[in-house]
């Protein structure tokens, strides 16, 4: 099998791993929200940000999740990222194993609420136990 080959099999390989996580964290995210429902803010009223704490939003929410999933599942202890409800209205969910990863978010970003839901470590099922 030529390096070429092999290249594009990894390739293929880490898009779909990483297909998965986002997959794997939109479901934990529509479960655990429909259960849970938002978590209590971390305020930062006063911020100059209007009333609710949250500036106009220039992008949209898929925008903003999109451009920031990969930097945020570099930080430690982030688990996953997803769309989720909050108080029936959309917000950008982030997971991570313990509330002190959390503790690193604002409570809005470019203007859409964040919910930070602690999810434990995540992991992929061994294929072969199924």
């Amino acid at each position: 099998m030529s390096t070429a080959s092999v290249n594009q099999r990894q390739a293929r390989a880490t898009a779909g791993f990483t297909r998965w996580r986002v997959l794997v964290a939109a479901a934990i995210s529509f479960g655990v929200g429909a259960l849970a429902g938002c978590s209590p803010s971390r305020s930062d009223a006063g911020a100059g940000e209007g009333t609710s704490g949250a500036a106009v939003a220039d992008r949209t929410i898929e925008a903003v999740l999109e451009d920031s999933t990969n930097a945020w599942l570099e930080r430690p202890g982030v688990t996953g990222t997803a769309l989720g409800r909050c108080d029936g209205a959309p917000c950008i969910v982030v997971y991570v194993v313990d509330d002190r990863a959390g503790d690193r978010f604002p409570d809005h970003v470019e203007g859409h609420p964040i919910d930070v839901r602690v999810s434990g470590r995540i992991r992929a099922l061994d294929r072969d136990s199924s």
